[in-house]
């Protein structure tokens, strides 16, 4: 239940950024005449015309920007064979990242080996694939969100892996997950992209990125409406973990006869 929550909730965040930034529905409706359907301090901030850019039409009085220029990208660790031993650290390595994007905990790699304060990550930071070995360019450029792990207690990223720090706050994770996750950028990577059988995306490929910069009053309506669902989905993902660790715990137990089901059930409503 919480993963199908989780696939609603993705999908919401999904159409208002695109309603909001892609299409941009507002502006289209205010300069029809239309109503836009949204409460009115929000249609405010969004202008009544489109102008053109080097992007194509755009709200006017928005900018095109580089991304590069808002956010800090940091590339992941080279690790060896070596590396990978049992530690309290781990890799976010190509694994971590879902086909299409997202984020996968099973990815993870244990890891005892070197890397650099500024290669740490931290729950709910936001990481892009670098690399690819899926035959249809399914991950790289893709962006994932990266949990809390109940398993390790340091992150790393690895070589596969870079990290998105905003320099300008008002750049939200939930804001450039919905720019990574734009079909405009996925072509943009995947333009920079060389190989065949191991794909890499070229060195400032996502730097180099333009994008439509709304204003600021805007991006913190965004920020609070998309926020909250992106804590719904933390959480969602978080009650997912315990749960797992629960049904590892009780299964056996109850596969010998130790444990009743109802008290299998009591157990799991008190986790809740």
């Amino acid at each position: 239940m919480n993963r199908r929550t989780n696939e609603t909730l993705e999908e919401m965040a999904r159409a208002i950024f695109k309603s909001w930034f892609v299409d941009f529905d507002p502006v289209r409706a205010k300069a029809e005449g239309r109503d836009s359907g949204l409460p009115k301090h929000i249609t405010d901030l969004f202008p009544d015309r489109l102008e053109d850019s080097e992007l194509g039409k755009i709200p006017a009085g928005w900018n095109v920007e580089a991304i590069g220029d808002h956010v800090q990208f940091v590339k992941g660790r080279s690790y060896r064979s070596k590396d990978l031993q049992d530690s309290g650290t781990a890799l976010v390595t190509l694994k971590s990242f879902a086909r299409g994007g997202g984020y996968r905990a099973d990815g993870l790699k244990p890891y005892c080996g070197d890397y650099k304060p500024e290669q740490l990550i931290y729950p709910g930071e936001l990481v892009v694939a670098c690399t690819d070995v899926t035959q249809a360019a399914e991950v790289i450029g893709r962006p994932a969100v990266v949990h809390n792990s109940s398993q390790y207690t340091t992150l790393v990223a690895s070589l596969d892996t870079l990290i998105a720090r905003p320099r300008n706050k008002s750049l939200s994770i939930p804001f450039l997950y919905g720019i990574f996750e734009s079909t405009a950028f996925t072509d943009h990577t995947y333009a920079h992209t060389t190989g065949t059988t191991v794909l890499h995306l070229a060195k400032g490929a996502v730097e180099s990125y333009r994008f439509t910069m709304p204003p600021e009053k805007l991006l913190e309506v965004y920020n609070d409406v998309i926020g909250s669902l992106f804590q719904s989905i933390y959480s969602n993902e978080a009650q997912n973990v315990t749960l797992a660790h629960i049904r590892s715990a009780l299964l056996p137990q109850l596969i010998s006869g130790e444990l009743g089901v109802s008290d299998a059930q009591q157990i799991v409503e008190k986790s809740q």
